[in-house]
């Protein structure tokens, strides 16, 4: 192979590493925008019983208190701790939220 060839090929070695950089960031920026979205949601009692809600209709879960322990969980990760110690302080927080409307 020749010099010209060589250049060439490295060009497009550096150019596929390149763009495998990109497509990583790309794909790290959009879970970073799903995580945040997330947090906007799961930051207020409402939001936090909507995606409860949500995770219910699902029907993924036998029980909605395994719905809640993936919510509380999903919680943790986001923010380090979780939002309820228990299903039945949220039920609690819950129905106190729900008598001031």
């Amino acid at each position: 192979m020749n010099d010209t060839a060589t250049s060439v090929n490295d060009l497009k070695v550096e150019l596929d590493t390149a763009l495998q950089k990109v497509e990583a960031a790309n794909a790290q920026y959009e879970k970073k925008c799903i995580e945040n979205e997330m947090m906007r949601k799961m930051a207020t009692i409402g939001g936090f019983y909507q995606v409860y809600i949500d995770e219910i209709k699902t029907q993924k879960h036998k029980y909605n208190v395994d719905a809640f322990n993936k919510i509380n969980d999903t919680y943790c990760d986001l923010f380090g701790e979780y939002r309820y110690s228990s299903h039945d302080s949220f039920i609690k927080s819950i129905r106190r939220y729900f008598k001031k409307k």
